[in-house]
């Protein structure tokens, strides 16, 4: 039979009622706490009885302690005296059991006790609190960022919204924490100045599980899609790593605080070593998301390999032979045969697919026909209006791979045209220089199409508009 058990408990610090309960819980079905770690609680077996609990904050206590001070150490005697034996500290946390029945308070002056709860959170939680709320702006910040510079870019990868998703969330963790112990606090203090007696603690760990378990559900969700459009050995291998990488990073940063505690030094030695590996991890933590983040930035094509190059002016230039959906060779016969097929952006989530294609001639016919246009899926229809706008809007790109605009070049103004011909729900056409252009939008039922059409004298009869429908927008 098992012996000890480690539990996580998601308790706020300052849940004493909550804490106590569960502990007494646990010794009703025969485990009694010993050790309390930075990530666990440590139980041992014993037989199951009726245990009293009681927590205490003490001020001059530390995290970084690696044994009781002389303070702690006359003051668990103390307690010894009335039947209270020392199960577990941690910080300014010290907890007590006691065997007896009805066993006389450890905490009699609650005039003395709140203001121990102030200081022992002022000193314990409030800093850990403020580096996770730091961290939870900041990654939500790089979030919101990427999402106002390229909106379609996030929407569409999964990385980007699980990301996003789990910033988050860890802001709306820290946000119930915070307001959950400023309301006891006020409450605590009008109740301490009627000379009553202290609240009962506000019980927020079960919106932390709530918030854990709404994390791993999504996490689920968001990694399914990737086996949409990964197969299933690469999809199966990325989820292992990113949750290695994820976890893997606190579980060292947890292990190797709880060795330098061991190695008994003193108290200033191991808050320098835990700050210092703490800031580490962050930093490069935080320059790892920046890199990713940048080095994902719209810049050019998802193809890696050209399939040949070729010489014009002096300078040495790529064609590739990706396979896109249309091509002007379902169209019409261009006459020309050396054009390059670029893929630049094919992402899809569960919100969202973007599919970006370009064939293009090379620098020396730039005279022969040329054709890009992009592919909105809209899977979650509430974003379709927003969609069909950003296509609409006065933007230079869709992902930054359509076109470069300048900034003497006139807006996007784009006016309603038949939809009929090209089989859509409506059709736009952009003007420039109040002239109609060769650029359209074409909504249909689950998908938006940007296309552009770029050649001298190349206009569409209306079997090419319906063989656009029917291979872009079905």
């Amino acid at each position: 039979m098992k012996q000890t058990k480690r539990s996580l408990a998601l308790f706020g610090f300052f849940d004493r009622d909550g804490i106590e309960a569960w502990l007494e819980r646990q010794a009703e079905k025969g485990w009694l706490l010993e050790r309390v770690s930075e990530l666990f609680w440590h139980f041992r077996r014993i037989e199951p009885k009726k245990l009293h609990f009681s927590l205490v904050y003490d001020p001059n206590g530390s995290v970084f302690d690696a044994r009781p001070t002389e303070a702690q150490l006359e003051f668990q005697d103390f307690c010894a005296h009335t039947g209270w034996k020392l199960a577990a500290f941690n910080a300014q946390m010290q907890i007590y059991y006691n065997e007896s029945a009805a066993p006389t308070p450890i905490e009699t002056d609650e005039l003395l006790e709140l203001p121990a709860i102030r200081t022992s959170i002022r000193k314990h939680y409030l800093p850990m609190f403020s580096i996770f709320t730091f961290d939870a702006i900041f990654f939500c910040a790089l979030f919101f960022f990427r999402l106002s510079y390229d909106p379609l870019a996030v929407l569409t990868n999964t990385s980007y919204l699980l990301f996003g998703l789990c910033a988050m969330l860890m802001l709306v963790g820290s946000a119930v924490d915070l307001i959950s112990f400023l309301c006891w606090r006020r409450q605590a203090g009008r109740a301490i100045g009627q000379g009553g007696a202290l609240p009962k603690t506000r019980r927020v760990f079960p919106c932390r599980y709530a918030i854990l378990l709404l994390l791993l559900l999504c996490s689920v969700f968001m990694l399914a899609s990737f086996a949409e459009q990964l197969h299933l050995k690469t999809g199966i291998r990325f989820a292992i790593l990113s949750f290695v990488g994820m976890l893997g990073g606190a579980g060292c940063i947890v292990l190797t605080f709880e060795l330098i505690k061991r190695r008994r030094m003193s108290r200033r030695k191991n808050r320098i070593l835990a700050i210092s590996l703490v800031l580490l991890y962050s930093v490069g933590f935080a320059a790892f998301l920046i890199g990713m983040i940048f080095h994902q930035l719209p810049s050019g094509r998802l193809s890696s390999t050209p399939a040949e190059t070729y010489e014009y002016r002096g300078h040495s230039f790529a064609v590739y032979r990706d396979e896109i959906p249309l091509t002007i060779e379902d169209l019409m016969d261009p006459g020309y045969d050396l054009y390059s097929y670029e893929l630049h952006y094919n992402e899809a989530s569960v919100l969202l697919e973007f599919l970006q294609a370009e064939q293009s001639p090379c620098w020396d016919a730039l005279a022969e026909p040329a054709l890009s246009y992009s592919v909105t899926t809209v899977k979650l229809p509430l974003l379709y209006d927003w969609c069909r706008d950003l296509n609409l809007a006065d933007i230079s790109t869709l992902t930054g791979h359509i076109r470069v605009s300048y900034e003497d070049d006139p807006p996007d103004r784009f006016i309603r045209v038949d939809p009929g011909p090209w089989q859509a729900n409506e059709a736009y056409q952009r003007m420039f220089d109040d002239e109609p252009d060769s650029w359209f939008v074409l909504c249909y039922d689950e998908r938006i199409v940007r296309i552009i059409f770029d050649g001298d004298d190349w206009t569409l009869n209306d079997a090419q508009k319906r063989l656009v429908g029917e291979t872009l927008g079905k």
